[in-house]
């Protein structure tokens, strides 16, 4: 009796603090189920609704990774792609022939440079100083001198 006269109750003020009263409830009736489903609630609430329901929007695909986002974009990028194709088809192989025609024309020019007899192996002056030149060429093994 001494606290309802410190604190108040719901019907009575406090005597020793002015204007104060105990919190109230929010909710006087606790069990929520049970409101939730009584006829009173029940008859006043829409029906719950029927049918497909989207869970989220669809995913949205990259048009420059995906061809088929690109297509529906712009449909003259299939048309695009496979021109592109071709033209890179045939750079690519006039690029080939070219390479290959000079390189085998260097590439034959140079092995026959090699093949040609030179003064050392006539025995020019200064033959003397390349002895081991047939050696690199793979003619003759090359002896030891003696010294």
């Amino acid at each position: 009796k001494k606290l309802d006269g410190v604190f108040g109750t719901k019907a009575k003020a406090s005597s020793s603090k002015k204007g104060w009263k105990p919190p109230a409830h929010i909710m006087t009736q606790p069990d929520l189920s049970r409101l939730i489903n009584s006829d009173e609630i029940q008859s006043v609430v829409n029906a719950p609704k029927t049918g497909k329901t989207r869970a989220h929007a669809p995913l949205k695909r990259n048009p420059l990774k995906n061809k088929a986002a690109m297509d529906r974009l712009n449909p003259y990028a299939k048309v695009a792609a496979e021109m592109r194709q071709r033209a890179e088809a045939e750079r690519a192989k006039a690029k080939a022939g070219k390479k290959a025609g000079a390189r085998s024309a260097v590439g034959q020019k140079f092995y026959e440079a090699m093949l040609v007899e030179s003064e050392y192996h006539k025995g020019g002056d200064d033959a003397e100083l390349f002895e081991n030149y047939k050696f690199w060429l793979g003619e003759e093994q090359v002896e030891a001198k003696p010294e």
